[in-house]
């Protein structure tokens, strides 16, 4: 049996913000996928959201999570990226968000 790796690199994407930005999270994976990338927003409340987050990374997915509903995120693996939200619209959200999968991936942003 032959498997083929994802074309894209996937990653757990952890939205540091204020409280309730599991729709933000919504928002900014729909925004991701109108932008061409395979994403899935996570419930950052819900067990196990670090696990699911890697498995859909590891399939070339970007998972995205709000870290506030998470007590202690685990430390920051290479498929891990958090991304600061204080004082942004969607739009640079969103950004962010691209500028960090550029930077991690060695292309300009």
């Amino acid at each position: 049996m032959t498997v083929y790796p994802p074309q894209e690199r996937g990653a757990t994407i952890w939205l540091m913000g204020p409280a309730g930005a599991d729709a933000t999270a919504e928002a900014v994976a729909a925004r991701l996928r109108a932008l061409g990338r395979r994403a899935e927003a996570l419930d950052g409340t819900a067990p196990r959201v670090g696990l699911v987050g890697r498995l859909l990374a590891r399939n070339g997915v970007l998972a995205v999570a709000c870290a506030d509903g998470v007590e202690s995120p685990e430390p920051c693996a290479r498929h891990e990226l958090r991304v600061s939200l204080r004082d942004l619209s969607l739009d640079a959200c969103v950004e962010r968000v691209m500028a960090t999968l550029h930077e991690r991936d060695g292309a300009p942003a």
